[in-house]
């Protein structure tokens, strides 16, 4: 059957349309060319144009999908590049080889995949304490990859994709204890407008667990009142037991324990019902500090015990780690030194294989009171002054306090009493600074510490303990100026 040649409108219909996307001045994506092409396909069969000159038109295509694609890889290698150096100025020299390397910039680049290997090792890094370095350069450069993307560029997930990925990498710094990176980084999603509700909700809840890591705790409740309605309506269960559990950490913060076991509960029961192991960890640890403050130190062995066996049932190295300093803890009250020794240890290599810096800190300072404690002073000045560095490191002024006044013991016991005094007087201007001396632990200290720094000034003369009381408050002003604030609840990490 012969075929009837189109009319004469239907041929203008179609030669219009070509002209119409010739005349278009949009970037020249596959989907117009591909049309383009169609078009011109159909408008050779109505007329009889024969097909040769319609082959011609694919180089043209061939070239112009070579181009982007070609221009997609020089993108992804610009902003490897300019990652690794960022790393490199830091002193991450192996961090910036692996994303010069291991990241595919070439034919094998797909960023579906690269999206989802970036999810899998933020949650594992979050959940298990594992890979925080990896994680974080893999999502930052996803991230990167996402706000300077070309026009032709693949898409990388959806804006509140990226929003939930912005949030994972708060939640790392938060572990490792970078709480002004990542507030920064809170404070940028802000200023890019988060609008919609849920996440503007998931926002206040990171930001309330840095200011309760900062021991800003009326602040904190504040945050998380004013978004627990939107929570309630538009967020899952797990946001809501994130949300009672931070209400219970400020309480626990403020010592009434009872208020704080109260959210725990609450929380425990939302966790339980989605299955969250690694937030009921958590939970183990805080009530186990509560039975803590309340010298009860059987039932807070339990929960730690019970912290620390389900922490290796889910290969969670940060709550592992978090449960073996408090045992070790545990120990040196109860004046089992070997056991805390023991205990501080595998605590410390634990978060060292996480590469957490607040739990390393919190480690050395702990062993270094358990070596003053068995009158090893040596090896107590040594872990000391290393916890002294990694909290100056963190801009914790809290952990520097109290390492500060671990030092002063140890120097005193050795009979470097010029340094003893030096230190007790850094631990008391600075527990001054950031009002923990308003606080039962603050008080506590205080009180042994201003009898320590009158014994000390005794010893070394009015003159002598005026000009190196002077040297601490100087360099106590100028370590407050750099960090700004006070932080985390030291030397029991939690998160």
């Amino acid at each position: 059957m012969k075929l009837r040649r189109p009319t004469d409108h239907k041929i203008r219909q179609v030669a219009e349309g070509i002209a119409f996307y010739l005349q278009d001045k949009s970037p020249p994506t596959p989907s117009r060319i591909e049309s383009i092409y169609t078009r011109v396909q159909q408008f050779a069969k109505y007329v009889g144009i024969p097909s040769l000159i319609i082959a011609a038109m694919m180089p043209a295509y061939n070239l112009a999908s070579g181009l982007v694609d070609y221009s997609n890889r020089t993108y992804v290698q610009k902003v490897q590049t300019a990652y690794a150096f960022e790393l490199l100025n830091k002193g991450e020299i192996d961090r910036a080889n692996f994303i010069l390397t291991e990241i595919p910039s070439t034919e094998k680049f797909d960023v579906a995949t690269f999206y989802a290997k970036a999810k899998v090792l933020l949650k594992r890094a979050i959940k298990q304490g594992r890979e925080q370095d990896h994680a974080q350069d893999i999502a930052s450069v996803l991230v990167d990859l996402y706000e300077n993307r070309p026009f032709l560029f693949p898409k990388v997930g959806t804006g509140d994709e990226i929003i939930d990925l912005r949030l994972d990498l708060v939640e790392v710094d938060i572990q490792r204890g970078n709480y002004i990176q990542a507030d920064n980084m809170l404070r940028s999603l802000n200023i890019k407008g988060v609008s919609n509700g849920l996440y503007s909700g998931r926002v206040g809840i990171k930001t309330a667990e840095i200011l309760t890591l900062q021991v800003r705790t009326v602040e904190a409740r504040k945050v998380l009142y004013s978004i627990k309605s939107v929570i309630d309506k538009q967020g899952t269960s797990s946001d809501m037991a994130d949300l009672y559990f931070l209400l219970g950490k400020t309480y626990q913060f403020d010592h009434d324990n009872d208020k704080a076991v109260g959210f725990y509960e609450k929380a425990q029961k939302l966790y339980e019902a989605a299955g969250d192991f690694g937030s009921i960890v958590k939970i183990y640890n805080n009530v186990a500090m509560t039975f803590t403050d309340k010298l009860d130190f059987e039932k807070a062995r339990f929960y730690y015990e019970l912290e620390a066996t389900l922490a290796r049932q889910q290969n969670d190295n940060l709550s592992l780690g978090r449960a073996l300093v408090n045992i070790a803890l545990l120990d040196r009250r109860q004046n089992n030194i070997a056991g805390s020794i023991e205990h501080g240890l595998e605590a410390k290599a634990a978060f060292a294989e996480q590469g957490n810096k607040l739990g390393m800190a919190a480690s050395l300072q702990n062993l270094a009171n358990t070596y003053v404690a068995a009158a090893d002073y040596e090896k107590g000045t040594f872990y000391g002054k290393e916890a002294i560095l990694q909290f100056r490191e963190l801009g914790d002024l809290r952990g520097v306090a109290r390492s500060a006044g671990v030092l002063a013991k140890s120097h005193e016991g050795s009979g470097n009493y010029e340094e003893a005094y030096y230190n007790v007087v850094v631990a008391l201007l600075l527990n001054k600074k950031i009002g923990f001396e308003k606080t039962s632990d603050g008080q506590i200290d205080a009180t042994a510490q201003f009898t320590q720094r009158e014994r000390l000034a005794a010893r070394l003369g009015v003159a002598n303990a005026a000009e190196i009381g002077f040297r601490a408050q100087k360099d106590v002003t100028h370590l407050t100026d750099l960090t700004g604030v006070a932080s985390g609840k030291v030397p029991l990490p939690q998160n």
